[in-house]
Parts: C-alpha cells; sequence; structure tokens
C-alpha cells in the first residue's frame, strides 16, 4: 500500500500550479449524520481516493482529485500519480529538466540554465574587443561587427562557443552599421555603401561620402545617411539589386541620431524631431530621440530624454499628435529591437528588459527584468527572433577584457 505524502502546508502556500490533468475522480465522503455520500448534507471531498506523490499534495474538489505542486515543482507529464515529478526552478546543465522546463512546463532555455526558474543566457561566441552591432539572418545566422578590428563576421544561433567566421574586413576601429535583406548583409564602409554574401563575396554599390544609418525597406530599397557638405547629412536612397543611381532625400538641418526603414519608406531621428520620407513636416515632436525601431505593424518605437530619464514612446508611421508612452524612467537605455509582441531594450546599468507591445499606456505597463549583468561588463546591442534574445556584452573602454555575444531565451 502506498504510504501517504505528509508535508506541511506551508510548503505549497507559494504553489507554483495547480494540475488537474489524468488525475482520478473523487467522490464525497459521508458525514456524522448518516446522509448521502454526495456532499448535499455537508459531506466532505474525500482526498485519500486522490494519488499522492512527491513535491506535491493531493486536493479534491467538484469531484475531480488536483495536485497542488511545490514551489519549484510542477506536474509536467500529466502523469499525476507520480506527482510533481519535474524541476522547473534550477539547472546546471543544459541537460537537466530545469532547463528544458524553465519557470513552465516546455519552457526550453535553448542551451542556457534555469536559476530560480528564469532561463540564462548562453555563450555564443567570445573573444572580440568590443562587437558592437548585430544583425540576425532568417537562415539561423547572426552577423555582427567588432569596433576594434572592424570585421564583419557571421555566427550560427547555435553555436555554443564556436569562433565567427570572417566575411569582410575594413580597417581598424571603423564600426560599420549593418542591415540585412536579400540573403546578404549590407554596410557602410568608410566611402561607399557596400553588399557581402554569406560566402564572402563582397560587391561596392554605390560610392559615399562617411556614410551611416543604413537601413533596408522591403525587399529593394537601400536607404543611407551621407555627408551632404557645410556639415549638413541627407538621406540617400537607391534600388536594389544593382543599386545603379541613388536619389538624395531632404532631410533638413542638423545631425540625423538614427534611422529605419520598411516597405512604407524611410524614418529618422533629429535633435527635435522624428521624420519619414523627406515630408518637410515631422511625424512628431521629440527629445533627443534615438534608437528608432519599427514593428511589422507600422508602430515606432525610439527613445526618448525626458527629465525624469529617458522614455520609450510608440508613434504610428503615419503620424502621430501625441506619442504613446510605453515606459518611463530609464537609466541610459542604448539599444532597442522589437518583435511581434514585445520591445526589448539594452540599459547601461547591465540589464535586459521587455514590456508587453499594444495597448502601451503606463503605470498599468510593466516592465520585465530579463537579465541583471553584475560584472563591469555591459550588454550593448540587441536583436530578436521568434525564441530568443541575442546581445553583444561590452567591455569598458580600456579594459583587457573581451566582449562576448549571448542568447538568451525569451520568457
Amino acid at each position: 500500500m502506498r504510504s501517504r505524502l505528509r508535508v506541511p502546508l506551508a510548503v505549497f502556500a507559494a504553489a507554483a500550479a495547480v494540475f488537474t490533468a489524468a488525475m482520478a475522480a473523487c467522490s464525497f465522503t459521508d458525514d456524522l449524520t448518516g446522509g448521502p455520500a454526495d456532499g448535499s448534507d455537508g459531506g466532505a471531498c474525500n482526498i485519500a481516493q486522490c494519488p499522492q506523490g512527491p513535491n506535491s499534495a493531493p486536493t479534491c474538489a467538484g469531484g475531480a482529485c488536483s495536485l497542488l505542486c511545490a514551489t519549484g515543482f510542477a506536474d509536467c507529464d500529466d502523469a499525476g500519480d507520480n506527482g510533481c515529478e519535474t524541476n522547473i526552478a534550477n539547472s546546471s546543465t543544459p541537460q537537466q529538466a530545469a532547463s528544458k522546463n524553465c519557470g513552465k512546463c516546455g519552457h526550453d532555455c535553448l542551451g542556457g540554465t534555469c536559476s530560480n526558474g528564469a532561463c540564462q543566457p548562453v555563450r555564443l561566441a567570445s573573444g572580440d574587443h568590443t562587437p558592437d552591432r548585430i544583425v540576425l539572418s532568417d537562415d539561423d545566422m547572426i552577423y555582427g561587427v567588432n569596433t576594434h578590428s572592424g570585421e564583419i563576421s557571421r555566427i550560427a544561433k547555435d553555436a555554443g562557443g564556436g569562433s565567427p567566421a570572417v566575411l569582410y574586413r575594413e580597417r581598424q576601429g571603423v564600426i560599420p552599421p549593418l542591415a540585412f535583406g536579400n540573403g546578404a548583409v549590407y554596410f557602410a564602409a568608410p566611402s561607399a555603401v557596400k553588399r557581402v554574401h554569406p560566402d564572402g563575396g563582397t560587391a561596392t554599390l554605390a560610392p559615399a561620402a562617411s556614410p551611416s544609418g543604413i537601413a533596408l525597406g522591403g525587399t529593394n530599397a537601400l536607404y543611407w545617411v551621407e555627408a551632404e557638405g557645410a556639415g549638413s547629412l541627407g538621406i540617400h536612397k537607391c534600388t536594389l539589386p544593382s543599386c545603379a543611381q541613388a536619389a538624395s532625400i531632404d532631410a533638413g538641418a542638423g545631425p540625423i541620431h538614427a534611422t529605419a526603414a520598411d516597405g512604407q519608406g524611410v524614418y529618422w531621428a533629429t535633435d527635435t524631431d522624428i521624420f519619414s520620407n523627406g515630408s518637410p513636416s515631422p511625424l512628431t515632436a521629440a527629445s533627443h530621440p534615438y534608437g528608432l525601431e519599427i514593428a511589422s505593424s507600422g508602430t515606432l518605437y525610439y527613445f526618448e530624454s525626458t527629465d525624469a530619464g529617458t522614455a520609450i514612446r510608440a508613434c504610428d508611421r503615419q503620424g502621430c499628435t501625441t506619442p504613446v508612452p510605453v515606459v518611463y524612467s530609464q537609466f541610459s537605455p542604448i539599444a532597442l529591437a522589437v518583435d511581434s509582441s514585445s520591445v526589448f531594450w539594452t540599459t547601461a546599468d547591465g540589464a535586459i528588459k521587455s514590456v508587453a507591445r499594444g495597448g502601451e499606456s503606463p503605470p498599468s505597463v510593466v516592465e520585465k527584468i530579463l537579465y541583471q549583468r553584475h560584472t563591469k561588463f555591459q550588454p550593448w546591442d540587441i536583436a530578436a527572433d521568434k525564441s530568443a534574445i541575442y546581445f553583444t556584452d561590452v567591455a569598458p573602454s580600456g579594459s583587457s577584457r573581451d566582449g562576448t555575444l549571448y542568447k538568451l531565451a525569451k520568457p
């Protein structure tokens, strides 16, 4: 006969979950008056009929057995009679159960470990002096640029501890902005806009004076920022794949801090405004906006400096009189990424954060800290695909330690 599990109720006070699948039925016990055993006259549920197992306490309600799992455990196999068999809180190797069921059943840390129910980053590559910008392809590759060496390289998204393959090398200290599309990486070299393919084949697309801020609009439009003389900058555009003739879009006076593009056009941020497609009227006014990203829905997200710190705001690409606040009071945010459901960003105090997209209206919106660095290294650029977040980890200026590229499973 199976012995009954006896666990103090306090252990289950903050239980992870209640599971009812594949559990037995439980009838009512008769009460002391001799009435019917259906609960109609005060009979209690007969918990003794419910399966019992490790890390769990049985419950009976409405004629159905359930398991109340101890904190850090779950019934992931739906067997019921073996209790809450799966540790969902902590693992020391990627092969352990919690790494495949971190915080909840089926939540895979994608090669990382689990700590207190949260996936930890897995190192993809290290040894770069200061990996800076990264972009993702649609074929499971990551492309990045190394500030120190001027190299553009690629590495597989699942290549833990691997070495990046160098595709192109510019002179040391150059930071070419990157964009990926049409199976190739587009970048701004010191005097030209270029394209490099995954096999390393490189082509010069257009000459340019100190180009920067490169962006792809759909599949056939390439945009970049270029010096126009007398300290002014302009947005240039060419049609892919040949990029034979480049046209200039009037970007107005002043510096351009960020660019983004989609199939509808190009968008850029100046000291005081965000513009689109050469219109003389801004989409919206903004105080020193940067980190411009556009979602597939057509919503622009950006950082803006405020008296209370830096905020993230959202604005429709067709224009918005009053941008929607996403979060307030961020400590020196650095880079921004957007997917179909969330906004992700890195901060100077070592955090990777996120907030759900749609209906942004603080203070009801709650930001999440997905990861917090506690060393002198600092998360820098960030990108996201359907299952993971990728970020570069940069050593402070002058440090002899190298930067690293990480992958972090989404929560």
